[in-house]
């Protein structure tokens, strides 16, 4: 069945055809915005989310070469878990990581990934058209419409800034949807083969991305709406056979994602904003929080139009993406209300979700009113008619070309290349890190939700270059209270932050440095009787603290190396020792000794407490 559905797709010469230019052309302007020659440099991507990508990446290839899935952490929050299960948007590079050389980087593997996701997403909507037999002009304008959203809108500032799973996402969801229907409203007993496969692909749609499927379940609901006349249970049932197939793939990253993102999200506000203002901007292509583009209220009016101007029968082959498209702009601007909701899906990325739907539907509508106006109208009116619809296009190309441009105009994403060298304001602390610290004690690092460090979220990529221990977390918001970020620190505002409780706090985590950015952690760092300012780069001012630097909390040993994963004490001696490393009940020793929490501060987290230590020993996770 598979092979003969494929030979049937190759005959399709039409198809193929489109598909292909569109690829190419994909390819081509990425090769100059990317750019091509640089996805072997090793470069780092290194604007807004890509660095906190790339420490995922890193720490889950370090831990599978040591044949592990989850590990422990300790550059970050004085330790934590970590690894495939718990990346979760970057875990498709980690399997790419795999089937490549080992020999290459992070960087280079992260690029290609990036690279294939950017390439492939525009041009699947080929596959959806094919799947649902719209004519060749209609296709046209759907691929072309799916190109152009991807380029001019919400969905390019996505993906170069580091969300470009959840893109590509959008789009394999699409498809993904409509091959689900097609197995669904067949009317006949689908072969098991069948169901299971398109199981295993919402599957691994899901490790491509949490929220791979709410567009597909929006996407499947509207058609089994608009075609309710159709409905039976055996419908249904299919569906909820793909749908456990898909869970049950999923489940081994969705059940540690539950427990662990109590701890590591706490309230992040990005994408949750709701509100009348969130759904109105965007339809009239406001570019805000929302991020509008000049095509949303062009589909939505087509779309409409097409309820008036279209025959009924037609309709329902296009008001599916309509429904659906109306379904997730209310979803995206309006559930973030729910403050758990909008933590976890951060809904207003669905407003682009929504929008390439009401354009895909518009594309059939305009296909339509083309296709009647090619056989009814007269040579010179249908001659003008499509010089005038060429003019037009002109608009959103124009659109495309300023977009892949170096000018210092506006841009919807980064301003090409993708690949850049790394900032001054990096290089600058990279270096200064390395000159200036040692691995003896960690460091507070102020992160910035604006980030003001070169335009990324770096902390990460500075742990991964130093191999320093940051104190906290490596993104605003994650671990609330170890953490600091704009003004807020150890669980609360830092205006409010007591000398003894800051104090207490650098000295259990063992934090011999401050890089702070804030008005509020300078004058607080200053207050300190053993702070010193040493140095000063732009926004940054980072304080040295005059102490012993110690990994002990009690006892007496001496860390001797740590990395993914692992942790070596030696001269370990006495009943008791108490590390500076937060507890785990997934921790073991070896050689085999009791480790258990030792809670020496009611505000922190308890810390590893090993009992009758041997006089060498490693920690670590030894098995998933």
């Amino acid at each position: 069945m598979i092979y003969n559905s494929f030979i049937k797709f190759c005959r399709s010469k039409s198809i193929l055809i489109i598909f292909g230019f569109f690829l190419f052309l994909q390819f081509l302007l990425l090769a100059y915005t990317f750019p091509l020659s640089e996805i072997n440099s090793g470069k780092p991507f290194l604007y807004i989310d890509h660095p906190f990508h790339l420490y995922q990446i890193e720490l889950a290839r370090s831990l599978l070469k040591q044949t592990l899935l989850v590990g422990y952490d300790p550059f970050f929050a004085a330790g934590v878990i970590g690894g495939i299960f718990y990346n979760p948007s970057a875990k498709f590079p980690i399997l790419l990581s795999l089937i490549l050389p080992d020999t290459l980087s992070t960087e280079t593997i992260y690029a290609y990934y990036v690279f294939i996701c950017e390439l492939i997403a525009p041009s699947i909507i080929v596959v959806v058209c094919y799947a649902l037999r719209w004519p060749l002009l209609h296709s046209i304008f759907a691929v072309l419409v799916g190109w152009l959203f991807w380029w001019i809108g919400a969905f390019h500032w996505y993906s170069t800034a580091g969300m470009v799973s959840f893109v590509c996402s959008t789009y394999l969801g699409i498809a993904f949807s409509v091959w689900v229907w097609s197995i669904c409203e067949d009317g006949q007993k689908s072969s098991t083969i069948k169901l299971i496969l398109a199981g295993v692909a919402g599957g691994l749609g899901l490790w491509l991305h949490p929220t791979f499927s709410i567009v597909p379940i929006a996407l499947f609901c509207s058609f089994m709406l608009v075609n309710r006349e159709r409905f039976s249970f055996l419908i249904i049932g299919k569906a909820l056979v793909i749908s456990i197939v898909s869970v049950t793939i999923a489940l081994p990253w969705v059940i540690p994602v539950m427990n662990w993102g109590k701890i590591f999200f706490n309230g992040i506000p990005y994408q949750r904003a709701f509100g009348i203002k969130v759904l109105l901007n965007p339809l009239f292509g406001v570019w805000d929080i929302s991020m509008g583009s000049f095509l949303n209220p062009f589909s939505v009016i087509i779309c409409l139009s097409g309820l008036v101007f279209v025959d009924r029968i037609e309709q329902k082959k296009f008001l599916p993406f309509i429904v659906a498209g109306f379904v997730l702009l209310l979803f995206g601007s309006f559930a973030g209300i729910n403050e758990t909701i909008g933590t976890i899906l951060q809904p207003n990325r669905f407003i682009a979700s929504s929008f390439l739907l009401f354009g895909l539907g518009a594309s059939f509508v305009a296909g339509n009113y083309f296709t009647r106006f090619l056989k009814y109208g007269n040579g010179k009116l249908v001659s003008i008619a499509s010089f005038c619809a060429f003019l037009v296009l002109l608009i959103p190309l124009r659109e495309v070309a300023r977009e892949v441009s170096t000018g210092n105009h506006g841009h919807y994403g980064k301003i090409p290349p993708e690949i850049t060298e790394k900032p001054k304001i990096v290089t600058w602390l990279e270096t200064w890190i390395k000159e200036n610290t040692s691995v003896d004690e960690r460091i507070l690092f102020e992160t910035s939700a604006g980030r003001i460090h070169g335009g990324g979220h770096i902390a990460g990529y500075l742990a991964l270059k130093t191999k320093r221990e940051f104190i906290g977390g490596m993104y605003p918001y994650t671990f609330n209270n170890m953490s600091f970020w704009d003004k807020f620190g150890f669980g609360g505002p830092i205006g409010e932050l007591s000398e003894d409780h800051f104090m207490k706090g650098l000295d259990i985590y063992n934090v011999g440095w401050i890089i702070a950015h804030t008005p509020e952690l300078k004058i607080l760092s200053q207050r300190l009787p053993n702070s010193k300012l040493v140095a000063e780069y732009g926004p940054i001012s980072i304080f040295h603290l005059d102490h012993k630097p110690s990994y002990l909390q009690s006892g007496l040993a001496r860390i001797e190396s740590r990395d993914f994963n692992r942790i070596v004490v030696t001269d370990a001696k006495g009943s008791e020792l108490v590390l500076r490393y937060n507890w785990r009940p997934e921790l073991v020793t070896n050689p085999p000794s009791k480790i258990v929490p030792e809670q020496v501060a009611q505000e922190f987290p308890p810390l590893i407490k090993i009992v009758n230590p041997p006089d060498r020993f490693e920690i670590s996770i030894q098995s998933n």
